[in-house]
């Protein structure tokens, strides 16, 4: 490992993605954290790099799923990365795996690592199925419910409308936009041409 501080030269080696695709096609049978899997181990082979040799895995999406909280402790497991990897997942929005290379450096720069991965990764087509909050709350309470008759009770307040499934948002819950919008405001606000 490199001294804290040392100043020693910091280097992006190589990149490799997985190609856009229109969500729901080629890649709907994936997750995100399949897509990140096949990218990190795709990245070891084809820069020859020793799996052991990684010392930190930075990952993060926008699309936080639950059913994956800490996403890049997963890739790690599912990876031909060893299980002692430090592993470190974050939610940038759009800027991400961005923010992901600046946790590396800074990592390689005080001397936490000496080689590390960064990356971020997002599956539109495998999104959390989420429900109102009306919903959510008649689900708790349905299998909180002591006994078979407060089961049924609670059971019986749930109505059609409340299965249909919400998208999850990239907007901003604040603003009610998405990095994008902001982005034009801000190019507006600065006077930012597009030469």
């Amino acid at each position: 490992m490199n001294a804290p501080g040392s100043g020693g030269r910091i280097a992006i080696v190589m990149g490799v993605r997985t190609p856009f695709v229109k969500a729901g096609t080629a890649f709907s049978d994936y997750s995100a954290r399949d897509l990140a899997v096949h990218s990190v181990d795709a990245l070891l082979e084809r820069a020859r790099l020793p799996a052991d040799q990684i010392d930190a895995l930075v990952y993060g999406n926008v699309i936080v799923d639950p059913r994956t909280p800490h996403l890049a402790r997963e890739i790690v497991f599912a990876s031909r990365l060893p299980a002692s990897t430090r592993a470190l997942t974050i939610v940038d929005n759009c800027i991400t795996g961005t923010s992901a290379i600046g946790i590396v450096a800074a990592d390689i720069q005080t001397g936490r690592a000496e080689v590390g991965i960064a990356g971020g990764v997002e599956s539109l087509s495998n999104p959390p199925v989420m429900f109102t909050r009306a919903a959510s709350r008649k689900l708790v309470d349905m299998t909180t419910a002591r006994g078979l008759g407060a089961r049924v009770r609670a059971a019986l307040r749930l109505r059609p409308g409340d299965f249909w499934p919400q998208a999850p948002a990239i907007a901003e819950p604040s603003t009610g936009l998405t990095m994008g919008e902001h982005c034009e405001l801000m190019v507006k606000q600065w006077s930012i041409g597009r030469e």
